[in-house]
């Protein structure tokens, strides 16, 4: 679509972008600026110190099939992605909870977030995401992701545009920041500098929205130091490396370090030290739950619709399933699975009681046999106090009788 296709809100009146018509160069890829603007480097970490962005990266090496069906692995940066051949595809590897690792992954969520910066694809006429039309999100993974990328329309879709989407509003974050970064400058010489990729008319109505953009910018109490590279390529990565599974606690220390070991700050030092704290206790698993080290850690639930430390896409109820499901409310009682959970719990509470029982039954039991024991005890005290020396007479006629018996009869 064209910069001067014209967009509006209303869904039901809108033509849905043609992203056929576009295929990006350097310059249309994503907005940019008429001028540099170093006020937006907001990384916490300097570039040499983090490793694991892929900001200087420009190829990946990654696997690619075409349409008669022949794979092969290339060497491909971004640019050679637009480029492919019609029909030849990169395959993208996914983990258990669909989202995209490897280098396939890294080179996937560069291509997003190109994808959800481009404003003549996805206007930023919409407040928000959620009024971007159906159709519209539809036309750009159906035309352009699926037909660079080996992804389904089922599993892979709704992460992917999470990815999409994310991207898509920080780049609208950029522009209030852009906006709002000269106080010198009124309204209509803010829009007399349409950043490149936008039409004038979106971008005057972009400006002139009333919203207060202070209440945007939303401010990150504990950063990370992951960089470009995603929770879940990173987590795939440190699994390879060790050989087994990763704990969320595990990758929230990770990403939130330097490279020399330090903590990014103060606030993630002391979530660091809770984090071990809690592991070197023993209690801590691999598995992930809402009583995992992290949890225990940061203290306060989840957040409806995202798992922390797990990255984009994955649901606590995807991940925590039925638990996370009796924590966020919603028509529990008629869930086979919650019915199932709670009978079940029950079950084990009526066992719990049953055993208390009878742990208290048998510590009445010792007690008793403790205070029957001391009576007996002062019983014996008090028999060798008043006739001990008559015991011990007896027990001398005794030892003599044996004597007399085993030797000779006594006369």
């Amino acid at each position: 679509m064209s910069s001067g296709t014209h967009v509006t809100e209303d869904s039901s009146s809108t033509q849905v972008p043609d992203t056929s018509e576009v295929q990006p160069t350097h310059d249309d890829q994503e907005v940019s600026f008429e001028e540099n603007d170093d006020d937006d480097q907001e990384d916490p970490i300097p570039e040499e110190e983090n490793e694991s962005s892929n900001s200087t990266r420009t190829h990946w090496l990654v696997e690619i099939i075409d349409n008669e069906g022949i794979v092969k692995y290339e060497q491909l940066s971004i640019q050679d992605v637009w480029a492919l051949p019609l029909g030849t595809r990169v395959v993208v590897p996914f983990n258990e909870l669909n989202q995209h690792i490897g280098n396939a992954g890294g080179l996937l969520s560069s291509f997003l977030g190109i994808i959800g910066r481009n404003f003549r694809w996805l206007s930023l006429s919409f407040k928000n995401w959620r009024d971007v039309p159906k159709d519209y999100k539809n036309e750009v993974y159906h035309n352009q992701i699926q037909g660079k990328f080996v992804v389904n329309d089922d599993a892979h879709m709704h992460n992917i545009l999470k990815s999409v989407s994310k991207t898509w509003k920080d780049g609208r974050a950029k522009l209030y920041h852009f906006i709002n970064r000269d106080k010198t400058l009124t309204k209509e010489e803010v829009i007399a500098k349409v950043p490149d990729g936008i039409s004038r008319e979106h971008w005057a109505s972009f400006v002139d929205y009333p919203k207060n953009t202070e209440n945007r910018k939303k401010k990150l109490v504990i950063l990370h130091t992951g960089g470009s590279k995603s929770l879940a390529r990173k987590r795939a990565k440190m699994e390879t490396e060790r050989g087994g599974p990763v704990s969320r606690g595990d990758l929230w220390i990770a990403t939130h370090k330097k490279s020399s070991g330090l903590a990014i700050n103060a606030k993630a030092k002391d979530v660091i030290d809770n984090i071990l704290s809690y592991e070197s206790s023993g209690n801590s698993s691999y598995e992930v739950s809402q009583f995992d080290s992290l949890a225990m850690a940061l203290g306060s639930q989840e957040r409806s619709g995202r798992v922390r430390g797990m990255g984009l896409g994955p649901t606590p109820s995807q991940v925590f399933g039925v638990y996370a499901r009796s924590h966020h409310g919603g028509t529990r009682s008629t869930d086979p699975s919650y019915s199932e959970l709670q009978n079940e719990l029950a079950r084990m509470r009526k066992a719990m009681d049953k055993s208390e029982e009878q742990n208290r039954r048998m510590e009445a039991k010792m007690v008793e046999n403790d205070e029957r024991n001391r009576r007996m005890e002062a019983t014996i005290a008090m028999l060798l106090e008043r006739f001990g020396g008559q015991l011990r007479s007896e027990q001398v006629g005794l030892q003599n009788n044996e004597v007399c018996y085993q030797n000779n009869p006594c006369v």
